[in-house]
């Protein structure tokens, strides 16, 4: 994962052309955790679980976790609950990132263990 001060493997501006348009998310936004992991989450659907694609979505997740802690260390928690119960609103897939209480352990599929969500019967 990447700071300002220090890029990750897969930094944007380093992997940008120029010109190209890109979208930043920060640490203290409350809805960066489930958006980034929304993006790993996609992007493996779309592209395949390939090393390479995994080894991306990996690191995306791992940033989302980082980002939900970043955000909850700035006092935040009631935001990221209710970005939380927005993307609940719009899908009954959640997207959360963390150790939800409302989730419970699943099945593991190829190494990655899923979540089943009790609220809404969505996987994670």
């Amino acid at each position: 994962m990447g700071t300002k001060n220090d890029p990750g493997k897969f930094d944007c501006y380093v992997a940008a052309l120029p010109d190209e348009p890109m979208f930043v998310l920060l640490g203290r936004d409350p809805l960066a955790p489930i958006l980034i992991t929304m993006w790993a989450t996609l992007r493996e659907r779309m592209q395949g679980r390939t090393d390479e694609v995994l080894e991306k979505t990996r690191e995306a997740r791992r940033c989302a976790s980082v980002c939900h802690d970043w955000a909850e260390r700035l006092g935040k928690r009631v935001e990221l609950e209710q970005a939380n119960d927005l993307i609940h609103s719009y899908n009954t897939r959640p997207w959360t990132i963390g150790d939800c209480e409302k989730y419970e352990r699943g099945h593991d599929w190829g190494g990655s263990t899923e979540r089943y969500c009790r609220r809404c019967g969505g996987v994670r």
